[in-house]
């Protein structure tokens, strides 16, 4: 079998089938609990966007930014941009 064909479905064993029907469920099941989390950050996001008068995006960028630890990188990233935006059109 080359990487670009597919094995004949109807051959699979009774075993592989089994595998291969576990994994989907396994995969179903992941996916509805990533839609929970994703529903669960918005809503958390919207509430207290409107319980504090922050944008959501604001919100949603320092959660992001707390998750991945990058707040050095966002500095740095940010005082890049400044310095370019300066740079080429003489600040604001």
């Amino acid at each position: 079998m080359t990487s670009n064909s597919q094995p004949n479905i109807g051959a699979l064993s009774i075993e592989k089938r089994a595998k291969l029907k576990d994994a989907i469920t396994k995969i179903d099941g992941s996916l509805t609990r990533i839609l929970g989390e994703r529903t669960f950050i918005k809503e958390t996001i919207d509430k207290v966007a409107d319980e504090t008068g922050l944008e959501k995006k604001l919100v949603r960028k320092l959660a992001k930014t707390i998750h991945k630890a990058s707040y050095k990188m966002e500095v740095q990233e940010n005082e890049t941009f400044d310095e370019l935006y300066n740079t080429l059109y003489g600040g604001a």
